[in-house]
């Protein structure tokens, strides 16, 4: 190794403090992100599986859009519901 070598590597190295804080900022940034993630798949699922199950029902009774709207807001009160009840209490599993 050369003195250029040794000078890059003394150079390059990040002192604790600074380490440790890039470390905490990514745990919250991934805490973040996979609770949004989760949150949207939570208002998602259950709307799109209240709408699809009513427009089967519909079909299958031939009662067009009754229980497709029916189911549609049933989907949108448990997506609130849940939403709420998660955002109060994030972090709890």
């Amino acid at each position: 190794m050369t003195k250029k070598d040794y000078v890059h590597i003394i150079d390059s190295g990040e002192k604790k403090e600074d380490k440790e804080k890039k470390l905490r900022d990514t745990e919250s940034l991934n805490k973040a992100m996979s609770l949004a993630s989760a949150l949207g798949m939570q208002i998602a699922i259950p709307i799109v599986f209240g709408v699809g199950l009513g427009y089967w029902v519909d079909k299958t009774l031939n009662t067009q859009p009754k229980f497709t709207l029916t189911l549609l807001f049933v989907g949108i009160i448990v997506s609130f519901y849940t939403l709420v009840k998660n955002v109060k209490n994030p972090l709890q599993k």
